[in-house]
């Protein structure tokens, strides 16, 4: 991945989200998306256990709070939507194990005002997200090589192009669709929670191609990345306060983890 490119997008979808919730008011709170979602049937309600038991496996607290919230707004915005709402139904038909109908939602919070501020905020985010680096993202998503990632994809654009949409609305969702998969599976912050929350809830065919992967994809969150990353900066930070770290030195658990020490070692590996 490149971090760079990854900044951008992160930072573009961070204004529309801040927009977005500030637009909605009361109605687009993270407290009120929460309780919302938990009152939408089992197969929702299950779904948003596992977002925040995940979440909460993240030792980062700031990554934390943003995979939870982040996930549970995308997922109320679109039961809330009339022009979405077919696609979250098939999605998690589709994808997942639990099974819902449109008769198992409550009924849209949105009003018609709100419904036009949500679709002028998605198509002003993803205008800016293509005008970047969106060519090299959809790029890397067409040659994806990790199965499950590649299914996903398939089966969230063939939902996309089975709806009723016009072409900018019909763009911008295969922008957020293609750049949120490719975040998840390439994102050391969130790559370890997400193949875990998918394992999760993944039907047989999803769990199927996860193990498919020539690499471990589901660790344990005493594992992950961030896990291990925020363990290793306590040592170094301890080790310094305490005198058996030099300044500029860093613990052994930390030093996995910086690109500079790790170059070195590989430099040293070659000769």
């Amino acid at each position: 991945m490149n971090v760079q490119q990854a900044n951008r997008e992160k930072k573009i979808a961070k204004f529309g989200v801040k927009l977005l919730r500030t637009k909605l008011g009361k109605r687009g709170t993270v407290e009120s998306i929460h309780k919302y979602l938990e009152s939408s049937g089992d197969g929702i309600s299950n779904i948003t256990k596992w977002i925040n038991k995940t979440g909460n496996n993240i030792d980062v607290k700031y990554q934390r709070k943003r995979f939870i919230e982040t996930a549970e707004l995308g997922l109320w915005l679109f039961i809330n939507h009339d022009l979405f709402r077919p696609m979250v139904v098939n999605l998690v038909n589709t994808l997942t194990k639990y099974h819902i109908s449109e008769n198992d939602l409550p009924r849209t919070e949105l009003t018609s005002i709100e419904k036009v501020i949500i679709n002028k905020v998605m198509l002003y985010t993803s205008r800016n997200i293509i005008e970047g680096r969106f060519a090299g993202i959809h790029a890397d998503m067409m040659t994806c090589g990790n199965k499950a990632i590649r299914f996903m994809l398939d089966i969230s654009l063939s939902n996309v192009e089975s709806l009723n949409l016009d072409e900018d609305m019909q763009t911008a969702l295969v922008v957020f669709i293609e750049c949120g998969l490719w975040t998840m599976q390439g994102d050391t912050a969130y790559r370890d929670p997400f193949f875990w929350f998918t394992n999760k809830v993944g039907d047989s065919e999803i769990k199927h191609l996860i193990k498919q992967y020539p690499m471990p994809l589901v660790r344990h969150p005493k594992q992950w990345y961030t896990n291990q990353f925020l363990k290793g900066r306590k040592a170094t930070l301890k080790g310094r306060k305490e005198g058996t770290l030099a300044p500029n030195q860093f613990s052994t658990e930390e030093a996995l983890f910086v690109p500079g020490i790790q170059k070195r070692l590989l430099n040293q590996s070659k000769r």
